[in-house]
């Protein structure tokens, strides 16, 4: 007597476990395809695949006519992201407008939003800036080469007007000395008044006075030699005093000598009536004024020296100045 046969296994069914359903092959293979669907449109690049990763809206320094032509939104663009963008180039703007041209704002451009792969554009883009970093640095290089020639060349101008103007100040300076002392003699010799009973005992004391200085400035030193010097020795300040005074002190002695030529006349020679009973020949009013038209000149020419000095010094401050802001740092302009 037969047993009953066992019912035959399903395909793929395991021991112990209930069938899979009908349809679970189906549903495995429809997921698989909608994940490779979903990669294909994540690395495909086309316009109308909003799916495409390798898009980035990235901003450029653009001029007012390709601002215009940017101006509205571009195709394939999410308008969340376009108006984010936006508001981060007018966030820019306002911090970076004080150090770009008139001409020139900030503006969003997409990359990948076309039919080209992102990393083509992203590549185009990266040579593109550094060809521009290189114009910025050569035109740098150029402008640090300009500034230092005009630097040399204005530190020998004026090393050649300081040189030219020690030399003038040097020869005015060794006739305005030649001619001082002419006129010092003239008045302490040929011009002077006998000296009367005070005033010969004033000057015994007052030389009296300056032994004494200098015994106790050899002896001891130091102190009291400074303190007689600065006390004898005139300042800058009396010595241009002197020097103004100059041209009055030469019409005093040319009034003088008009005055004895007046009384005394003999040969073309005047007899002064001073102690040394010297004669001094040849010296006329005309000469007094040659000579005080001689100094006036030489005071012109002595305040144009030193004008010319101070310019010189103002113009040595400021190439020292440029120079110190030149050594203290690069800047390099970047794009965004």
């Amino acid at each position: 007597m037969g047993g009953a046969q066992p019912a035959a296994a399903t395909p793929g069914a395991l021991t112990g476990f209930p069938p899979f359903p009908s349809d679970t092959g189906h549903l495995a293979s429809s997921q698989v395809a909608n994940d490779l669907q979903a990669l294909d449109a994540a690395f495909n690049p086309k316009a109308a695949n909003n799916s495409y990763r390798f898009r980035h809206l990235f901003t450029n320094v653009v001029n007012s006519e390709q601002s215009v032509s940017l101006a509205a939104k571009p195709p394939n663009v999410d308008g969340v992201q376009w108006q984010e963008a936006i508001d981060e180039v007018e966030s820019l703007e306002s911090l970076t407008a004080g150090s770009r041209p008139a001409n020139e704002k900030l503006w969003p451009v997409g990359v990948g939003y076309g039919d080209s792969s992102g990393f083509q554009e992203l590549i185009a883009r990266a040579q593109s800036q550094e060809a521009e970093i290189m114009k910025h640095k050569e035109f740098l290089e150029r402008v640090q080469g300009t500034i230092a020639s005009i630097t040399r060349k204005h530190e020998v101008d004026i090393q050649k007007a300081v040189q030219n103007c020690r030399a003038k100040y040097e020869e005015q300076t060794h006739k305005l000395i030649h001619i001082m002392r002419f006129v010092d003699f003239l008045e302490h010799r040929a011009f002077r008044h006998p000296f009367t009973s005070q005033e010969d005992e004033l000057a015994k004391k007052f030389e009296k006075l300056q032994n004494a200085f200098d015994e106790s400035g050899s002896t001891q030193g130091g102190p009291a030699t400074q303190v007689y010097q600065s006390y004898v020795k005139p300042s800058q300040g009396q010595q241009k005093s002197d020097l103004k005074q100059l041209p009055k002190r030469i019409e005093a002695l040319a009034a003088l000598a008009r005055e004895l030529k007046a009384h005394k006349k003999a040969n073309g020679q005047v007899q002064l009536g001073s102690g040394s009973d010297k004669l001094v020949s040849g010296f006329s009013p005309e000469n007094c004024e040659k000579i005080c038209n001689t100094l006036s000149k030489y005071l012109e020419a002595v305040n144009k020296v030193q004008t010319n000095l101070q310019r010189d010094l103002v113009h040595m401050d400021i190439v020292e100045k440029h120079s110190k802001d030149s050594d203290s740092g690069k800047q390099y302009s970047v794009l965004y």
